[in-house]
This record gives C-alpha cells, sequence and structure tokens, in this order.
C-alpha cells in the first residue's frame, strides 16, 4: 500500500470477484466486464498474475500464474487489481534487495543470546547467522560481570562459536552480538520508514523514464514535467536519511553494551 500511494496517479483499479475459481479455474466474473480489455493483467491477493486472453461481459478468460507466482485459491470477494504499475513479487524483491544492503552499511539486527556455561571452552551459538559479538556478561552471587570472550567462525562448517572463560563460575553467560536482518517481521517500527523509503526507490528508480517523455507533459496530466524523477529522487534521498539516522542508533546502543579492558582487547572474527 505504501509503494501504491507514492504513485496516486498509477494506482490500480481493484474490482472484487463474483465468483470463486479456486486454483484451477480459469473464468473470473467481475461487476464491470468493461472495466478490462484483452490483454490485461490481474492480480490476486497473493501476488499471482493471470493474463486476461477473452471476455463476455462480465466474465474474464485467463491464462494463471503468467509469473513465478503459483496460483492461488481464490474466491468471491477477493480483490483483483487490474495491470498494477508493481506486482507484488517486484515489491517483495525490492524489499529483499534493501535487506541484503543494510548489513554492509552499517544497519543490523542487534540481539541477546544465552549460553549455558560450564568450563572455559568454545561453545556453539544457536543463531548461526551472528556475525559479531559485541560483549558478554553475567550475574554471580548478584554482582555483575563482563568475562573474557573469542568470537570466530568454524572454519569446518561455518558454525560460529564463542570461547568464554568465567573463572570457574558455573551459569548462563548472555552474548550479546549483531546479525543482519532476514525477514520484514523483524523489523522494529523505527526501521520499517526507512525500508520502505529503499524499495519505493528502487521500484521508481527503475522505471523511471526520461523527463522529456514523462507523462507530466502531458496536457491531460495535472503533474509537472520530470516529476517522475524527482520523486524518485526524493524516496533516494529519505532512505539516505533515514539509514544515516539508524546507523547513528546503533553505534550509541553499542557504546552502552556492558565491557571491560579485557573484553575490548579480545580479538573478534567476521564471517
Amino acid at each position: 500500500m505504501e509503494v501504491e500511494a507514492s504513485e496516486p496517479r498509477n494506482r490500480p483499479y481493484e474490482t472484487p470477484l463474483t465468483n470463486s475459481p479456486g486454483a484451477g479455474g480459469t473464468t473470473f466474473s467481475v461487476a464491470d466486464g468493461d472495466a478490462f480489455q484483452v490483454g490485461d493483467q490481474v492480480e490476486t491477493p497473493a501476488g499471482e498474475l493471470a493474463l486476461v486472453t477473452a471476455i463476455s461481459t462480465n466474465d474474464l478468460t485467463v491464462t494463471r500464474a503468467t509469473r513465478s507466482i503459483a496460483a492461488e485459491n481464490v474466491s468471491s470477494g477477493d480483490l483483483l487489481k487490474k495491470n498494477p504499475r508493481f506486482s507484488l513479487e517486484q515489491m517483495d524483491n525490492a524489499v529483499d534487495n534493501i535487506l541484503q544492503e543494510l548489513d554492509p552499511s552499517g544497519v543490523f539486527y542487534m540481539l541477546t543470546e544465552t549460553v549455558a556455561y560450564t568450563t572455559d571452552d568454545f561453545y556453539d551459538v544457536t543463531d548461526t547467522a551472528m556475525d559479531d559479538v559485541f560483549s558478554t556478561w553475567y550475574i554471580d552471587n548478584g554482582n555483575f560481570h563482563v568475562p573474557y570472550f573469542y568470537f570466530m567462525t568454524d572454519p569446518a562448517n561455518t558454525q560460529p562459536k564463542i570461547y568464554l572463560a568465567a573463572a570457574g563460575f558455573s551459569g548462563n553467560i548472555h552474548v550479546v552480538y549483531r546479525r543482519p536482518y532476514a525477514v520484514v517481521t523483524e523489523f522494529p517500527d523505527r526501521v520499517a520508514p526507512m525500508i520502505i523509503a529503499g524499495a519505493v526507490y528502487r521500484l521508481m528508480g527503475g522505471a523511471t523514464i526520461l523527463a522529456t517523455d514523462d507523462p507530466g507533459q502531458r496536457t491531460d496530466r495535472t503533474v509537472q514535467g520530470g516529476q517522475e524523477g524527482r520523486d524518485s529522487y526524493w524516496y533516494f534521498r529519505e532512505f539516505r536519511r533515514l539509514k544515516d539516522v539508524e546507523v547513528a542508533y546503533l553505534a550509541d546502543q553499542v557504546k552502552r553494551v556492558p565491557t571491560d579492558r579485557l573484553s575490548q582487547r579480545s580479538r573478534r572474527y567476521r564471517k
């Protein structure tokens, strides 16, 4: 919805299905067949794209699953989008591309994992995507301690390991670490606007046309010529601004992680 709202004059026409074609039916019935023509693409709620090949009054004959998203079970009342500017698949790919850019640019997921410590040794960690450890800490007899640690990746199986030395302590040691964002459900609220801005920029930037051919040049448009390019650049700048804010926020959070001279001097390995 955020992507579509960024281009209000390109929002797709939506209409509900009036039949239930399921996952295999090739007839989509709509309220107004005159709103469609042969060659239109319609998108189902799950992102399946179907091609309109014939029209009989309000019944659209379609070829199902014309892109990589398989046919889904659709039924009466499900909304169809006609010729969406960006398909759900394209939007998902844009978000995935932004996710891959975040960790190298200093935006990461900061978490804590608990390790059951018994003796000085290397311990496997549960989160295999862990790519750096900021600190470790534990509570012993009500006192807060930061033990020695050494982080590495096992070259034999790429399993992250952490060496812990806690001078005879036995119990849970908490590991504060970073790893890349993997799925959108991990985003805190403060990060979501940055992801949206980056995804919109990628989508609009890839589709931006020359200012001389911009639809805003036409007399039937209320948008100034070149507006496509200006909108795309605005989202790019917004993405960069929000990313800089998040990098600064994370840097401040890392400073707050409990450390001491010994752990500061310990060697840490990245994947």
